[in-house]
């Protein structure tokens, strides 16, 4: 459930990386409190330790993200590159057709990367966006501005 908002209204690149690493760290967490009989309502200090000792992201233009980024975008175009030369169904003019399209989208995908980046560094999110009922429950995001439009404010629920 973590990644279904990243899905459904996905931003800039930057972000989405950081979301889902992030993402993948609370997961974790969470499942270790699970495997060891604890509730949803024990992993408030443990976000927050993630948070004292550097493992959450918290900033999208990060030399994390960024490295992240490179790795994912060039293990693409590896594989697109690979996908190609081993398809025998294609002529060697269809294939050098192909390398080139899958290396222009390896660079449109830096492109949009960088886009990101300059768009975070003129619009920073309100440091104030995410609270939480003080019981536990549901987690409240409140509405704010991506680079590709405006999300509205939504409940997340707590994964079990």
């Amino acid at each position: 459930m973590g990644n279904e908002h990243e899905i459904i209204q996905p931003g800039p690149i930057n972000e989405t990386i950081m979301d889902k690493y992030n993402n993948g760290i609370g997961s974790t967490i969470g499942q270790n409190i699970k495997n060891n009989g604890g509730s949803i309502g024990d992993i408030g200090p443990y976000i927050k330790q993630a948070l004292d000792h550097k493992r959450l992201i918290t900033d999208p233009n990060s030399s994390q993200v960024q490295t992240i980024f490179a790795e994912q975008n060039e293990q693409q175009r590896q594989k697109e590159l690979v996908d190609i030369s081993s398809d025998d169904s294609l002529s060697d003019d269809a294939k050098q057709t192909r390398r080139l399209e899958a290396n222009q989208a390896f660079t449109q995908r830096q492109v949009e990367f960088n886009k990101g980046v300059q768009d975070w560094e003129i619009r920073k999110r309100p440091q104030d966006s995410v609270t939480q009922a003080p019981a536990g429950g549901d987690v409240q995001v409140s509405a704010y501005d991506r680079s590709n439009g405006h999300v509205n404010a939504y409940t997340r629920r707590r994964p079990d």
